[in-house]
């Protein structure tokens, strides 16, 4: 452990749990994972490590990173009270990879990042998720709310196809593909851009699936069901 701005790492044995307060100030705390595989346990109140002492109790810290470092990671993640950045690191691209588990119980929204592997969830009554260096994105709701795709300024490919639970589906932005689960209704918003939407529901799909194309150029958007 070490505190930036001043010489001190301090190196810990043995410790039972594990307690970061950051008192006053703007205070952010980053925990670096291994080069192994790792499974991380992220909230605004703790981050636990499967292979490391994690921080057991967090208090008075206004931002959080978890660096997964090299290994197939795994980031579990509940939104809350301070911004949280998780950053997966190596492997970077293919089928494998990092993966995050986004645990909501409000609404979502969805916004694509400018690289790959890279983007934010901004959730209801909570501070935002961003992810980076991501191979794998899934997000669990409630079965009562609903998520929020949304396009970018230019021609979007959006592809919503319904998995076999009846409120389970995967949607595809540009390449990017989220699993989400436990959702009452999906809203994919085009904004700008001649922008293609396909959606490919199965019987007994009950989620409400809405559509907005924004403002379209000289093709227009079209829909494929």
């Amino acid at each position: 452990m070490s505190k930036a701005g001043i010489n001190l790492v301090a190196n810990l044995s043995g410790v039972g749990a594990l307690t970061v307060n950051g008192v006053s100030g703007d205070d952010t705390l980053t925990v670096q994972g291994t080069t192994a595989p790792d499974a991380f346990t992220i909230s605004p109140t703790a981050v636990l490590l499967s292979t490391l002492q994690g921080v057991d109790m967090l208090s008075n810290i206004d931002a959080l990173t978890v660096y997964g470092d090299a290994g197939a990671d795994t980031f579990s993640v509940t939104p809350g009270a301070i911004p949280i950045r998780v950053v997966g690191d190596a492997p970077l691209g293919g089928a494998t990879g990092d993966s995050l588990l986004l645990n909501v119980t409000t609404a979502v929204t969805f916004h694509l990042g400018l690289q790959a592997g890279a983007g934010r969830f901004d959730v209801a009554a909570a501070q935002p998720v961003t992810f980076e260096q991501m191979e794998q994105l899934a997000v669990d709701g409630d079965g009562n709310d609903g998520v929020t795709v949304n396009g970018t300024p230019g021609a979007d490919a959006f592809a919503l196809t319904a998995l076999l639970a009846p409120d389970d589906f995967t949607v595809s932005l540009n390449g990017a593909t989220v699993t989400y689960t436990d959702f009452a209704s999906a809203t994919l918003e085009g904004f700008d851009g001649d922008d293609a939407f396909t959606v490919a529901p199965l019987a007994g799909f009950t989620t409400d699936v809405i559509i907005h194309g924004g403002n379209q150029t000289a093709g227009g958007d079209t829909l494929h069901v």
